[in-house]
């Protein structure tokens, strides 16, 4: 089974070492009920697998949530990636973490 390296919003602007074959999850929290949504930005093909999942701790408005993404790196080399918080209508995001993988 492959490891998994975990990454949170603390590893944002920090290139980390990974492996060829080694699984990344990205996990950021995110509130319920607020219209705020976290996406990748753009698309790499130098990922395989990539899936998406939003974890619910409660039912409640305003809960906090967590957005997981799973992915393999495809390819050695520099692999950068930039996640967007926003709202659906509005034109730019109220944050960005950006996070680099040196992957091996």
């Amino acid at each position: 089974m492959p490891t998994m390296i975990q990454v949170t919003p603390a590893d944002a602007g920090k290139t980390l070492a990974v492996r060829a074959g080694e699984l990344i999850e990205i996990a950021l929290p995110q509130a319920s009920g607020t219209g705020f949504r976290w996406s990748l930005a753009g698309d790499s093909p130098a990922l395989d697998g990539v899936s998406e999942e939003l974890l619910a701790f409660s039912k409640m408005p305003g809960a906090e949530l967590l957005h997981r993404w799973t992915f393999r790196p495809a390819t050695p080399g520099i692999l950068a990636l930039c996640f967007i918080l926003q709202r659906s209508w509005e034109r730019s995001p109220a944050q960005e973490l950006h996070f680099t993988f040196d992957v091996s």
